[in-house]
């Protein structure tokens, strides 16, 4: 069965392993020909055919209970939930987190200096950080 998950077993065959008391057997199953090839086994007692269940009275079997009804429905809620509320939500969400690092604001407020100093005919980027003659510098003196 993991041979066939990761690619390495065609899809019309699959292996079906057994195991009784004491003994081991291997009973290659090929869908397409409806038949068997017995492959080995350290006793003949208790071989398992072509024919036998192994997934027991539900053939559409998910892992989440024995009922087929029940095992379908939590088989649907399991994925929706797991696709629709995860992902969906979870991308909605993350959207919508607030702005990290204030980027957008930085740049809200770069824009509005710019339309200030466009409106006052001033360049955008000035030389000087502060305006030179309202500094109060020390004198050489001291």
């Amino acid at each position: 069965m993991s041979l066939r998950l990761i690619g390495l077993c065609s899809g019309s065959s699959v292996p079906l392993v057994s195991r009784a008391a004491g003994t081991s057997q291997l009973w290659w199953e090929d869908t397409e020909q409806q038949g068997g090839t017995f492959l080995g086994s350290e006793s003949t007692a208790g071989i398992v055919g072509p024919s036998a269940n192994f997934r027991g009275p539900n053939p559409d079997f998910h892992g989440f209970s024995d009922d087929p009804h029940v095992d379908l429905w939590n088989m649907r809620l399991a994925f929706f939930t797991g696709i629709s509320l995860c992902i969906v939500l979870g991308s909605v969400f993350v959207r919508y987190l607030p702005d990290r690092g204030l980027r957008e604001w930085a740049r809200r407020e770069a824009e509005k200096k710019i339309r200030e100093r466009e409106a006052l005919g001033l360049p955008l980027i000035d030389i000087d950080y502060y305006d030179p003659s309202k500094l109060v510098l020390p004198t050489d003196e001291k």
